[in-house]
């Protein structure tokens, strides 16, 4: 939302202003070369991501008054104590309103401030979706932070107060206009100081914290190493249980909007099925590379007991409030595998590990491949769509109508490589170039009285 708004204001300034139509363009057009690539995936799967962004919403909870929306409070950690921004929002309504013109800077100021404050004020009405089960305040929903608009709305007041206060000079003024005007001056920048120490009085509270990883150090060297398997985590919930994977994969630094993806539908009945004992649940392990269950919370003795007794659970000691129980291999595999790997070469008598060298089971390694050996991959199906499979140079296709990507192997000795290549890279090249460029014009290069308007 704020780079649509940036890149309006940039063609609006491009418009009215013949000298600066140039820069004003480029300030357009740099933001959306890096951001496009994402937008269009963005768009394409959710529009409430465009609005919001990543991390930029409201999960829930109660909006904030209007009146401390006006006031530049957005409410919940980091926001500053609602009298310190005080000093701020009225000095900065008051030097607009002291140096008004229906042309130049105070005009432009004077617009925006009106509709940024509107803007904050529409956005917990504005519905992005749901609370997913597992998570706190779940069912409610899911709307734009008050405080993206508001951060905006700061940045036009304080140049609303620098442009006010620009017009005020003691030097040319005498007896008490002299002191009345280094009074404003002291008052603006205290303003602005208040501001600043509200936000650091007020801190983040203990709702961030640094992330600590429940596994057990066997789970994450299995994770990291030739297995790459991974963790199921499950929260419990009023309104039912959320889950993740976690792997050896880079993991996303914030939160999301929440989307339901056509593989998490598929794996969640059998998520269900292992919690319940299902007999045949136990593919789940084998099919997700899990080699370890972890619930949040203490559970009911009969849930514990029902997991106890499934074949291929062995419980662990707790962790960090997790209940945990080792996944092992059942059948014939579990005499071979310590663990169900992410790459596996499969016979009809046998199961052997294939080592995973890269994330989403890349590999490049060699195997033993006997006559009738297959490669499965423990992966969604979709994956195939986007792998790369080659055995000794040539390209592999996935078996039809199989459950994970299976791969048949050529008999022998085989140099076996696994990649998956980035389909955007031409737009990352993209984006670095025009990284490259919004660098270059940071960069103050010339004579000094070429870049300085004279007063």
């Amino acid at each position: 939302m704020l780079g649509a708004l940036g890149v309006v204001l940039a063609l609006g300034l491009a418009l009215v202003r013949r000298g600066g139509r140039v820069h004003a363009l480029l300030l357009a057009g740099v933001p959306v070369a890096v951001l496009l690539p994402w937008v269009l995936r963005a768009g394409a799967t959710s529009w409430p991501s465009l609005v919001a962004g990543v991390g930029l919403a409201d999960w829930g909870g109660s909006a904030p008054q209007p009146w401390r929306v006006a006031l530049l409070d957005a409410g919940g950690a980091g926001t500053p104590l609602v009298w310190t921004t005080a000093p701020l929002a009225a000095a900065g309504v008051l030097a607009l309103a002291r140096g008004w013109s229906w042309r130049g800077a105070s005009a432009a100021l004077g617009a925006l401030v009106p509709l940024l404050l509107a803007l904050a004020l529409a956005a917990p009405r504005l519905r992005l979706g749901t609370v997913p089960a597992g998570v706190a305040n779940a069912g409610e929903p899911v709307t734009p932070w008050v405080g993206t608009l508001l951060l905006p709305l700061v940045l036009v007041l304080v140049l609303a107060l620098v442009h006010g206060l620009d017009a005020v000079r003691p030097g040319s003024l005498t007896g008490r206009a002299r002191l009345g005007a280094r009074g404003l001056l002291v008052t603006g920048v205290a303003a602005v100081l208040a501001g600043a120490a509200g936000v650091a009085a007020q801190g983040i509270g203990g709702l961030l914290e640094p992330w600590h990883d429940p596994r057990p150090a066997v789970a994450v060297d299995q994770a990291e190493g030739a297995f790459a398997t991974r963790s199921l985590f499950v929260v419990p919930g009023e309104r039912g249980a959320g889950y993740r994977f976690v792997g050896r994969e880079d993991s996303v630094l914030v939160r999301s909007l929440p989307e339901t993806r056509e593989a998490d539908a598929a794996v969640a009945s059998d998520v269900t099925g292992l919690l319940a004992a299902v007999p045949g649940s136990e593919d789940l392990v084998a099919a997700t590379a899990a080699d370890l269950l972890a619930i949040r919370g203490e559970q009911v003795p009969e849930v514990v007991r029902r997991l106890d007794a499934t074949d291929g659970l062995q419980r662990i000691s707790p962790r960090g409030g997790w209940q945990t129980w080792r996944l092992s291999p059942t059948d014939s595999d579990s005499e071979a595998l310590v663990a169900s790997p992410r790459l596996r070469l499969v016979t009809a008598d046998e199961t052997s590990l294939v080592v995973a060298t890269g994330a989403h089971g890349a590999t490049d390694t060699r195997v033993d491949a006997p006559r009738g050996a297959r490669l499965v991959v423990a992966e969604p199906r979709a994956w195939a769509e986007h792998a790369v499979v080659t055995a000794d140079g040539r390209a592999l296709r996935p078996v039809a109508d199989a459950q994970s990507p299976t791969y048949d192997l050529p008999t022998g000795s085989v140099h076996l490589t696994v990649e998956l290549p980035d389909p955007d890279l031409w737009w990352h090249r993209w984006q670095l170039f025009a990284v490259a460029v919004l660098a270059f014009l940071a960069v103050p290069f010339g004579r000094r009285e070429t870049r300085v308007v004279g007063r």
